[in-house]
């Protein structure tokens, strides 16, 4: 897929899949962490785009962290 020059931010952003790769998770675990610490409720660290037809769901790196950081304090 071919991006739209309007929307540069997309390259710096992070999917669902790709954030599960960078902290080492499965994409359901991923999906509970981004749940439990309320990403989503964010602006700053969630942005939603729409593309035609398709809506994408983007994160910042900083998640990266805080989940990373989670995990070391909790248990999943």
């Amino acid at each position: 897929m071919r991006l739209r020059s309007g929307v540069p931010l997309l390259q710096h952003l992070l999917g669902k899949t790709q954030l599960a790769e960078k902290v080492g998770l499965t994409l359901p675990k991923v999906a509970t962490m981004v749940d439990y610490l309320g990403l989503c409720s964010q602006t700053d660290e969630y942005k939603k785009f729409r593309m035609g037809s398709q809506t994408l769901k983007r994160y910042r790196p900083p998640p990266v962290a805080r989940i990373k950081k989670t995990l070391k304090k909790e248990s999943f």
